[in-house]
């Protein structure tokens, strides 16, 4: 290297004299060499020492001392450049891996308020939900590409979609639409939901545009917020089956044919989750008002403390919200052949396969006094019958239709009243529910099993599931 260099400068520098023809100090050269040397200024310094070389080549040993000395600086420089650069490689790994480490740490923050945010709605306190999500957003906004922070980001905009779909349901549109941008924002980068940001409450098609653009932003999300607020209906393929046991008490017999025609009927009871979206749109009545409850009101728990024209007034709203006149509660001949399986759960003479609704084991498929823990437990939790419809044996009773009558299945079977039957006799003054409760023992729970009650009366052990033509 350092013969490269001198014979880099020192073919010029002969050059240069030969073409000249003029004298040279040997030591101003080497002085001004040493000067440039001080300096820093290297590659002028080489230069110099070259030309002192030239200008009196026997000093040449004198000229290389200098020239060492010069490259040894060189390579010193170079080294603490080096090391300079390690330092600062290892300094910007520890930065890297700090800033790591807070995004970590910033990522267990924002799912613990994903959590919290969950147990919030869970137990219908939107607006602490909304807090909590809103602080979650701005965790995350703005992040680098790829980063923790990043990647959980559209989590924190699919929770948001939950509020803005609660508002929108209830009516309540400029919160749902402040929420809907936000969760854009977070998804989709605010590419569907600009929309939003002139909303007249004159405008009726305000509603179906909410739905069209959550369910654009994510599908998934959106079609389990539709199942979590609204009944999941369950088709049943209608049929004749015998309706009633003979082997039980004076009203459920005597056993009797009935032909059902095609109907749906919800796969769960209706829950606080979807009763409540039905207050809040309404104004009615408050959640609160349906308590107290020793357990709580809780989302995903049946709705109790409803009378008979409570859920009349339900299912009024919910074919006026589904833009239908189809929803009902259902007759006392659907629930029972839909408790028992409809045609899936029966034998080659149409009679039930089970006691109670999905198997003869009621621990496996229904909630009573026995495993309840003295309260109502979230729907869904236990086996479904062969239609695959939870709880119609146990953990709330369930309104039907019909007025009861203690002599109506001997009306049915003497008077052949067999097609869709339902009793519209008004002398008992007494509504059908069904099914048993979290309070009942299994003698209740059983599929065929009657009971009445005052249509006006609201207890914490009755609720109810509607069916729709």
């Amino acid at each position: 290297m350092r013969l490269f260099l001198l014979y880099l400068f020192f073919i010029p520098m002969v050059s240069l004299f030969a073409q000249q023809g003029k004298p040279c100090d040997y030591n101003l050269l080497m002085k001004q060499g040493d000067q440039l040397y001080r300096t820093g200024d290297y590659r002028a310094a080489l230069k110099k020492y070259n030309a002192a070389r030239v200008c009196d080549p026997g000093k040449s040993p004198a000229v290389d001392d200098a020239i060492d000395k010069l490259f040894t600086a060189i390579e010193k420089q170079r080294d603490e450049a080096e090391r300079l650069r390690r330092v600062a490689e290892t300094e910007k790994k520890k930065a890297q891996a700090a800033l790591l480490a807070v995004e970590e740490a910033t990522v267990q923050i924002v799912q613990t308020l994903l959590r919290d945010a969950s147990e919030d709605i869970l137990y219908l306190r939107y607006e602490d939900a909304v807090n909590e999500l809103h602080s979650a957003a701005r965790l995350v906004q703005d992040k680098v590409p790829g980063s923790p922070l990043d990647q959980i980001r559209p989590d924190v905009g699919r929770a948001l979609m939950e509020p803005a779909f609660f508002y929108a349901e209830t009516g309540k549109y400029p919160s749902a639409a402040a929420e809907l941008r936000l969760a854009d924002s977070l998804i989709n980068k605010g590419k569907i939901s600009s929309w939003t940001t002139n909303i007249s409450d004159k405008d009726t098609t305000l509603l179906s545009r909410f739905r069209k653009t959550l369910s654009s932003l994510d599908s998934t999300t959106y079609q389990s917020l539709r199942l979590r607020y609204y009944p999941d209906m369950v088709e049943v393929k209608g049929g004749t089956f015998w309706m009633g046991d003979e082997n039980a008490g004076s009203d459920e017999k005597p056993e009797h044919p009935v032909t059902l025609s095609d109907f749906f009927i919800a796969r769960t009871e209706v829950t606080f989750w979807q009763y409540n979206l039905y207050l809040e749109a309404t104004g009615i009545r408050e959640v609160e008002d349906l308590g107290p409850l020793s357990w709580g009101i809780i989302g995903d728990n049946p709705v109790v403390n409803v009378s008979w024209g409570d859920t009349k007034m339900y299912t009024d709203w919910l074919n006026k919200q589904m833009g239908t006149q189809s929803y009902h509660l259902p007759t006392e001949a659907e629930w029972e052949y839909a408790a028992g399986g409809g045609s899936a759960d029966r034998d080659s003479t149409s009679r039930r396969k089970y006691e109670y609704s999905g198997g003869d084991t009621l621990s496996v498929v229904g909630w009573h006094y026995e495993n309840s823990r003295n309260r109502t437990q979230p729907v869904g939790r236990k086996r479904p019958n062969g239609l695959g419809i939870y709880d119609m044996s146990g953990n709330v009773w369930e309104w039907c239709e019909d007025w009861y009558d203690d002599t109506y299945y001997q009306t049915c079977f003497y008077e052949g009243i067999v097609l869709d039957p339902e009793n519209t006799n008004f002398k008992s003054s007494r509504r059908v529910l069904r099914g048993g409760s979290w309070l009942g023992d299994a003698n209740y729970c059983r599929a065929s099993y009657r009971l009445r009650g005052n249509p006006d009366g609201r207890n914490n052990n009755v609720g109810f599931r509607v069916a729709r033509d």
